[in-house]
């Protein structure tokens, strides 16, 4: 009897760890994209493969490392269902020599607008300010401003590149209006002590002189 207690016991052991490798020892949404078990990879890949974008873009992140091309493969899936974070990846890997074409990445940018302009503005703003990987197109980066962004991880990059434009090129008063309330938003953002505050307050003055000269 105790010998079959046991090997009972071992056998429960045995069936348990599968059970914790298999399955996991926690929920599938709160595992980390980069180590799903085989059963959330299972039920993720039964999810994008139904329409989730959401989980198209998670299971590019849990190949990053274990297979680049499935990785690459479900970021375009996601982004081409319009998932932010794989819109972003995109815009910000797109380029010559880089993982996605200019081309394609404008594809993708389009295609994310026509979903929800309001919230891929700041995109759209950064890749035709020539943040990503197309050339600047002035007009078409100011047809996307808009008042009261709420994405703060991108409203200080948007803000550098639109003041930058208006110090090199020749711009319109809406775009030096656009830039400086931009501008002046990341100031009160941005840590005081960083470059990014620096490059802001130089950009936001460089702008205010040469308006005020020119009237």
């Amino acid at each position: 009897m105790l010998k079959k207690a046991i090997v009972l016991s071992l056998l429960l052991l045995i069936v348990a760890v599968l059970a914790g490798y298999y399955i996991g020892t926690e929920r599938c949404q709160d595992q980390s994209e980069y180590d799903y078990s085989p059963y959330c990879v299972k039920c993720y890949k039964q999810s994008a493969e139904n329409g989730d974008a959401g989980a198209a873009y998670n299971l590019a992140l849990f190949f990053e490392g274990r297979d680049a091309a499935a990785s690459e493969n479900w970021v375009r899936i996601a982004a081409e269902r319009g998932e932010r974070r794989a819109v972003s990846r995109v815009l910000a890997e797109c380029g010559d020599g880089k993982q996605f074409s200019s081309q394609y990445a404008e594809k993708i940018l389009s295609n994310a607008v026509n979903k929800d302009s309001r919230a891929t503005a700041l995109d759209a703003m950064y890749f035709y300010l020539g943040g990503s990987c197309g050339p600047v197109n002035i007009e078409q980066a100011r047809s996307f401003y808009i008042e009261n962004a709420d994405d703060d991880l991108k409203s200080c990059p948007v803000a550098l590149k639109y003041g930058e434009v208006v110090q090199l090129e020749k711009t319109k008063d809406a775009d030096k209006k656009n830039a400086l309330e931009l501008l002046q938003k990341c100031l009160h953002k941005a840590d005081p002590a960083s470059v990014t505050f620096q490059e802001a307050s130089k950009l936001l003055s460089f702008i205010r002189t040469t308006t005020s000269s020119n009237k």
